[in-house]
């Protein structure tokens, strides 16, 4: 049960790719205190960092409250990442979560004794070149790794970096906490505008994962 809980809020990603790798190394200060994070190889063989309280109560919180999901730190375009993109990106994932919170839950702006809060930022938006074998792009440098290779530009990752913290929201008492990073469809070249459309699926699948294992822990 409490395994569960941890997942709604850590397993934020789908299948990564192996040559982005440096989970060990994303901590971008907003779940604050990293210490107490284990790095686990998830089903799909990518790597997480989480945490869980080991004192959560099932049938404790009925309500939730969903903030609008923000950047954490503030992002820094580059020529393929644009700020309207990034918040429409942030924009997108929070309706998804809502709305997926929503199916077994009552969603509100109040703090209560039977309600959690769940706090997403995203950490980072990048789009490395495919196929390197060194990891060359920190949360939330929005830049291009590494020059074309030799045949031509190779394509790029869209990439983006999520951390998540489930507290209760009279005291604050953090339930659980992950970190993730997803890796969505590949841009042709470092020309090609990165758009909502390429970490949609991402979006969704962090959304869904979420509102399922919630509901599964909570109620």
């Amino acid at each position: 049960m409490k395994t569960h809980l941890l997942i709604a809020f850590s397993l934020l990603v789908f299948a990564g790719c192996a040559n982005i790798d440096s989970i060990e190394e994303q901590n971008s200060g907003f779940l604050g205190d990293y210490s107490n994070m284990k790095v686990v190889k998830m089903k799909d063989k990518s790597k997480a960092r989480r945490w869980i309280n080991p004192d959560i109560k099932k049938g404790q919180y009925t309500k939730v409250i969903v903030p609008q999901i923000t950047f954490f730190p503030a992002p820094r375009t580059s020529d393929q990442v644009q700020l309207e993109t990034l918040n429409k990106i942030a924009d997108y994932l929070t309706k998804q979560i809502r709305a997926e919170v929503s199916k077994n839950f009552e969603l509100t702006d109040k703090a209560g004794p039977d309600t959690v809060q769940i706090q997403v930022a995203i950490t980072g938006v990048a789009t490395p070149m495919e196929g390197l074998s060194a990891y060359e792009v920190t949360p939330m440098t929005l830049a291009f790794a590494g020059a074309s290779a030799a045949a031509g530009a190779r394509d790029r990752l869209a990439v983006v970096y999520v951390e998540a913290i489930a507290t209760d929201s009279l005291t604050g008492a953090e339930l659980a906490k992950g970190l993730r990073q997803g890796v969505g469809e590949s841009l042709r070249d470092d020309k090609e505008q990165l758009d909502v459309s390429k970490v949609q699926a991402i979006l969704d699948g962090w959304a869904s994962v979420l509102g399922e294992m919630a509901n599964e822990t909570l109620n």
